[in-house]
């Protein structure tokens, strides 16, 4: 690599120590044809990527002395541990982002009866708080020892604010983002304050009081309103009822209150089915009770009454 200048400029020396540190079976070979063999067993790319069960590459540059990224391979193993079909459950809401609740289509050959397994959402938004503060630690903690790295810019702070604030399962009302990063750098950044009167965590308590007298839940409660207040002043409320409904259509209380709402709604849909087939068959069977008279009276008539009938 050194017989060559290297087209975009700097040293491949680096370049060559990195691959070699990242493979576990020493220097990876360059390739320059089909006959040349590969190492075959470390990748680059992104960092938290989960595509692959783990992260061989992380781990022979930390065996070879890169320990200072072990924090970084122990977040990438958690973030792997958490897709892992068992775990979902745990991590992941179980409702889309649709704010439904989806079930696993029926496979061919499966019972249509079958019990479906019901698909997991994103990430519980306690969840996603807790894995940024760890995140932004491990970020100070590695500048402040020397190492220069960003694993999290700023402008991906103020969206991920937003996607919270705008959650639709769980609307982050407290907005927690500039507190957890005002708890791990003591500063503040240049936060967006939004001037359509947002609801703050006092409104979202005292809705959560209020709610519970009403049998009613409050996330319902909070997409109602943030709508309205979306809506305001604007002189024509074009498409407001269809907005409404797609709040109040959606799967609103836990899991198991879903479930059984679902099956009291099938219930209900089973019975008038029935209904309707049973409503059916008696309009028909009155139809066969009326020609059974007429033919009983048409019997009983005598053959000059048949004939003048005729």
């Amino acid at each position: 690599m050194d017989e060559w200048e290297n087209p975009w400029g700097g040293n491949n020396r680096p370049l060559l120590t990195l691959y070699m540190d990242s493979s576990a079976q020493g220097e990876c070979p360059l390739v320059i044809d089909d006959s040349t063999p590969s190492c075959g067993s470390s990748r680059f790319g992104c960092w938290t990527c989960t595509v692959v069960t783990k992260d061989k590459a992380m781990e022979s540059l930390i065996q070879n002395g890169e320990v200072w990224m072990s924090p970084l391979l122990k977040y990438r193993d958690l973030l792997a541990f958490t897709t892992d079909p068992v775990n979902k459950d745990t991590y992941r809401n179980y409702k889309r982002r649709s704010g439904k609740v989806s079930y696993q289509y029926a496979k061919d050959g499966e019972e249509i009866s079958a019990e479906r397994k019901h698909v997991p959402g994103p990430y519980w938004m306690k969840y996603r708080q807790q894995w940024l503060k760890d995140l932004l630690e491990i970020e100070r903690d590695m500048n402040a020892q020397g190492h220069t790295i960003t694993l999290i810019t700023e402008p991906e702070l103020h969206a991920i604010r937003q996607e919270w604030l705008k959650d639709p399962n769980e609307p982050d009302w407290y907005d927690a983002l500039p507190g957890i990063y005002r708890e791990v750098y003591q500063k503040d950044l240049d936060w967006v304050i939004d001037d359509q009167s947002r609801f703050d965590a006092s409104d979202a308590d005292l809705l959560m009081q209020i709610s519970q007298g009403f049998d009613v839940e409050p996330e319902m409660v909070m997409k109602l309103i943030e709508l309205e207040v979306s809506m305001e002043g604007l002189s024509r409320r074009q498409g407001i009822f269809d907005k409404l409904g797609t709040i109040l259509r959606q799967d609103w209380g836990s899991l198991e209150e879903i479930k059984l709402q679902q099956e009291s709604l099938q219930k209900r849909n089973d019975r008038d089915i029935h209904q309707g087939e049973v409503a059916q068959l008696e309009a028909e069977l009155q139809i066969l009770q009326r020609r059974i008279a007429d033919v009983s009276d048409t019997s009983l008539l005598t053959s000059e009454e048949k004939e003048h009938v005729n």
